[in-house]
């Protein structure tokens, strides 16, 4: 049962993520980004209607979305990861902003990798293992107090940021203050998105 429940999911990943780069092809940014988040919440459905037979979810639509990003003035930040014979292929960035406004870039996961010979996934998994070995967290997470002590993490804090954040910058807002929510996907959930850095050393944190 746990096998065939598995391999369902893998099917069921496979056709969103199809239709996902089909709905970007065709410049459909609202309609990608509800499939995506549709995709995001399948697993806990079908562990939700495993559990509670009787249970009927909705899906969230791509109105609901901005209406989240209006309520909580905020600017909403999902990313989705599209894999191509088990491998990543593309990162999908899609800004919701309190207005309303949806924008949906693309970055070419296999380029990237071709040129820094790492993965996505290898290089979080790389900070990841050297913010745990370092003395780097506090009580509240990761500590940015003490920069100079975290010279040896800082390369692939900056990777990450050039990534995941230079691409959709000119989309986040001026003011300091101003909420971002970044949703991730995956082994986007272990990124350290607060300590990131910008080629300067300046930390997300202190931007947004």
């Amino acid at each position: 049962t746990g096998n065939f429940h598995l391999a369902q999911a893998t099917k069921n990943k496979s056709k969103y993520q199809q239709l996902i780069k089909t709905l970007i092809l065709q410049n459909k940014s609202g309609a990608a980004l509800e499939i995506s988040e549709r995709s995001r919440n399948r697993a806990f459905i079908d562990l939700l209607t495993q559990k509670l037979p009787t249970t009927t979810i909705d899906s969230i639509s791509t109105e609901q979305i901005k209406q989240v990003a209006k309520i909580q003035n905020a600017t909403l930040v999902q990313y989705s990861l599209l894999n191509e014979d088990t491998q990543e292929s593309q990162l999908i960035m899609c800004v919701i902003k309190p207005t309303g406004e949806i924008t949906m870039r693309r970055l070419d996961l296999k380029a990237w990798q071709q040129k820094s010979k790492s993965s996505l996934a290898e290089l979080i998994t790389k900070t990841q293992s050297k913010l745990d070995s370092g003395n780097f967290r506090n009580k509240a997470g990761i500590s940015i107090e003490k920069p100079s002590q975290n010279k040896s993490i800082s390369i692939e804090l900056k990777k990450l940021h050039q990534l995941l954040v230079k691409p959709i910058a000119d989309l986040l807002p001026k003011n300091p203050s101003a909420r971002v929510i970044f949703i991730p996907q995956e082994s986007l959930f272990l990124v350290p998105f607060a300590a990131l850095q910008d080629n300067n050393g300046k930390y997300l944190i202190e931007k947004h």
